[in-house]
């Protein structure tokens, strides 16, 4: 696991949402195995094809607290000229915020309701990081989320490819990063009788530590997009937070993505929490929150060797 050299990674985990089994309205066409932005095939092609009818597939989060929630999403450009996302409050019959994604320009933006864009991220291969936050959500509602691949205009067809999973922007580089390999607790040491000295390396280890500084409380635009330290998680792309990723899945001794370089997702090694019992986080001094410590270890499983 190589330094990341002050780049600014991303922590991506937990499985891809399976678009082939959102609900549908009109006949969009949802094509699976498509190349996704980490070197694998779990993204989905989207194609409202009827100029007479809006198309879009969608899925119910449910919300735990009212008030401000957090949306990302990963894109890929097709034959559309606009992408949106939006958030229906099927109860209160209204749209929280419509995300829209113009591809000419590659700016993503609050084309109606209440929020904030906080970042489209070209992560390689084509595809953009959307992340934006939406206000004024009620949880008690029932909630849709929404994917127009053309947008909203009954005229307007096209494609566009999504992929959704769990992940979290670091607003900072990897502080103190140390790379290093470790040999496997099983391994062994001896010295012969006749002096000769002998290992059985059952396989060695990479670890990549550092600090992770200065992790917002609320997802953040500015000096660097960010992820917050709350996030339940509820739908995969919806509302994810540091805290859910280590109560919820890293602590567990799960796996995850390690980006070194948010630019280039396809460069990545999964990993895992090497200390999931590590203590609570510090505070920066202006409250935000701090890991010291972070250390990942690299789980791909090498051959046993014998050396002298």
């Amino acid at each position: 696991m190589v330094l990341n050299r002050g780049k600014y990674p991303l922590i991506i985990f937990g499985a891809a949402e399976d678009l082939s089994v959102w609900s549908v309205s009109g006949t969009p066409i949802v094509t699976g195995s498509q190349a996704d932005p980490v070197g694998g095939t779990d993204a989905y092609l989207v194609n409202d094809n009827d100029g007479a009818a809006v198309e879009y597939i969608y899925d119910s989060p449910v919300f735990t607290i009212d008030g401000t929630q957090a949306v990302m999403f990963m894109l890929k450009e097709g034959t559309a000229a606009l992408t949106e996302w939006v958030l229906r409050d099927t109860t209160a019959a209204t749209d929280r915020a419509v995300l829209r994604v113009t591809w000419v320009t590659h700016v993503l933006s609050i084309a109606s309701g209440s929020g904030q864009a906080i970042a489209l991220i070209d992560i390689g291969n084509g595809y953009y990081l959307g992340y934006a936050t939406i206000d004024n959500i009620v949880a008690a509602n029932t909630h849709e989320l929404r994917l127009y691949p053309a947008g909203t205009v009954a005229s307007a067809t096209g494609t566009v490819t999504a992929y959704l999973r769990h992940t979290l922007l670091l607003g900072e580089h990897l502080d103190q990063a140390n790379a290093f390999g470790q040999p496997s607790e099983d391994s062994e040491w001896e010295t012969t009788p006749s002096g000769v000295e002998d290992a059985w390396i059952v396989n060695t280890f990479q670890y990549l530590s550092g600090s992770v500084r200065w992790i917002p409380r609320a997802p953040q635009a500015l000096p660097r997009p960010a992820s917050p330290w709350n996030g339940d998680g509820e739908l995969t792309g919806v509302n994810t937070g540091w805290e859910y990723f280590l109560n919820s899945w890293a602590r567990d001794k799960q796996t995850f993505l390690w980006v070194p370089n948010r630019s280039d997702a396809s460069i990545n090694v999964l990993s895992y929490l090497h200390d999931p019992m590590q203590e609570n986080p510090l505070l920066e001094t202006d409250f935000t929150r701090r890991i010291d410590g972070f250390t990942l270890k690299a789980a791909t499983i090498g051959d046993k060797y014998r050396g002298y």
